[in-house]
């Protein structure tokens, strides 16, 4: 029951959140991915950077002094290693952390959003766009994975908006400008910041200046150090100052803001003004609060018994503290406004964030994230079922649903949907996935049962067949399996995913019954 969809309590710290527990709740973490490249082997001369590592390193050393375990590539970073570190990265968020993802270095707009360039980026032609998305790193990755960790706060701030660096051939070019990167959707749960907007390029530098950071970061890490800055102020500075800079030297550029960080006028960096007057580390903040949007989500509540419906609900009864969303980001929609005028409803809803908190405590991997997901919508049925009627019939509507809900979370022998065991194939136990793809098809429950079903069919196909026929179905079937795996490795997990999925339904239709 955070703001927005009120997430079930108070939890993670800014920047991107994850849920813990009945048990004492531990405290906030802050944590941070930074990325800059300088060198790019495979393009040309003028594709090379001069400040990006530099930016990575003021932008870390910022982070750290403000309380951020920081994770750093900072001159060099080849795909394959940067994911790997990225996804060992997201692997050690927990419930209530506050994370950010800085990267300084060449970025590419195509047809579906920004995507980032590591240092071995093939050089590419105007035609090579399918082969783009899989040597580079898609925004929308980034920002989906940090969401899905369930923090409280996500932050993705980008200094990538230069000129394209891939040459165009006569009137075509690769990406849709060849100046800066173009307008993008608002990521749900995160708050994203580009160095500059739509069809603009980033200062690296000022004639005569021997500033070290790009006209962007130099602002950035001031502002991002200032205790008393929110990160809806933060976003609101940086735009203005950046832009008074540039302007001052002949140059247009306006970082654009991107916020769908429910609560981010309440969310401090750096700890308030009266916390700390110096750029030392944020105080401890109070108990988490629950990922914006982000938390509850188990399968659906069904309509609770009428003579749970009837229990009389008492708001002048005062039942535990209330939640700090209510004070945090303040109640917007009806149903919140209610929750926190209302005692009982709110001590109840602090307690199923508890609850829920110590269950995901419990989870790892996939079945963490299914667990999140699964919150969400469970939140977001509640509030379709609840949203009509008057005032007290939406109160003991809400009540009788979190209090189902607590119930369920916490009977330890009772798996939610999420936590239940998929159809997984038998290569996927003990240490045997080693390749990007075999990882992907054994975390991904959908992948999974169609590996497992296309298994069966082809079993089902060898044993029908004899002699030279069979040989050649078992000889093409691997021949098939090399391919798939040639053909969907590299790129984006998401686009990794959809190839998998697509050749192996695209098999299944051919060989089954």
């Amino acid at each position: 029951m955070q703001r927005g969809r009120h997430a079930i309590a108070a939890l993670l710290s800014a920047c991107l959140l994850v849920i813990l527990g009945a048990v004492p709740v531990r405290a906030e973490g802050k944590r941070a991915f930074v990325v800059g490249l300088n060198a790019y082997p495979n393009l040309g001369a003028d594709a090379q950077l001069q400040r990006a590592g530099n930016d990575a390193q003021a932008v870390g050393d910022a982070l750290e002094q403000i309380g951020f375990t920081v994770t750093r590539f900072t001159q060099k970073a080849d795909l394959a290693p940067l994911l790997s570190s990225f996804g060992q990265f997201v692997s050690t968020v927990n419930p209530g952390d506050t994370v950010v993802f800085f990267f300084a270095g060449h970025g590419i707009s195509l047809d579906d959003g920004t995507y980032l360039l590591p240092s071995d980026v093939p050089s590419l032609k105007p035609t090579d766009e399918l082969l783009a998305k899989r040597a580079t790193i898609a925004e929308r990755e980034i920002s989906g994975q940090l969401r899905g960790t369930g923090a409280r706060a996500a932050l993705v701030v980008l200094d990538a908006c230069r000129n394209n660096p891939f040459p165009p051939r006569g009137t075509r070019a690769l990406g849709n400008s060849t100046r800066g990167l173009t307008r993008m959707t608002a990521a749900d749960g995160v708050f994203t910041l580009y160095s500059a907007r739509e069809g603009q390029t980033a200062l690296d530098s000022i004639a005569g200046d021997d500033n070290r950071n790009s006209v962007f970061t130099r602002i950035f890490v001031q502002t991002l150090r200032k205790p008393g800055v929110s990160i809806s102020e933060l976003g609101e500075t940086v735009r203005d100052d950046v832009a008074m800079l540039a302007r001052s030297a002949g140059h247009d550029q306006v970082p654009a803001v991107y916020n769908d960080l429910i609560g981010a006028r309440k969310l401090y960096l750096a700890g308030t003004a009266q916390a700390s007057n110096t750029m030392q580390p944020e105080a401890p903040t109070p108990a988490p609060v629950a990922p914006p949007q982000q938390v509850a989500a188990l399968p659906p509540v069904q309509p609770p018994a009428p003579s749970v419906v009837q229990r009389p609900v008492e708001p002048e009864t005062v039942v535990g503290p209330m939640p700090d969303w209510c004070t945090r980001g303040g109640p917007g929609t009806r149903i919140e406004r209610i929750i926190c005028s209302d005692p009982r409803l709110g001590g109840s809803d602090v307690k199923l964030n508890q609850v829920y908190v110590a269950r995901a405590a419990k989870l790892s991997g996939p079945t963490r994230l299914r667990f999140i997901q699964d919150s969400r919508d469970w939140i977001r049925e509640r509030d379709a079922r609840c949203a009509t009627g008057t005032d007290a019939a939406i109160r003991t509507c809400l009540l009788a649903a979190i209090e189902e809900r607590t119930d369920a979370l916490s009977a330890p022998d009772r798996p939610t949907a999420a936590e239940i065991a998929v159809e997984r194939p038998d290569w996927c136990l003990g240490n045997t996935p080693k390749k990007q793809v075999e990882l992907i098809i054994c975390s991904d429950p959908e992948l999974s049962r169609w590996d497992v079903r296309l298994n069966r069919l082809y079993n089902g196909t060898v044993a029908r067949l004899n002699g030279q026929a069979r040989l050649r179905f078992v000889r093409e079937s691997r021949v098939w399996l090399l391919d798939r795996d040639a053909r969907c490795a590299g790129g984006p997990v998401s686009a990794i995913r959809g190839c998998l999925l697509e050749a192996v339904q695209q098999r299944a239709a051919e060989i089954g019954p």
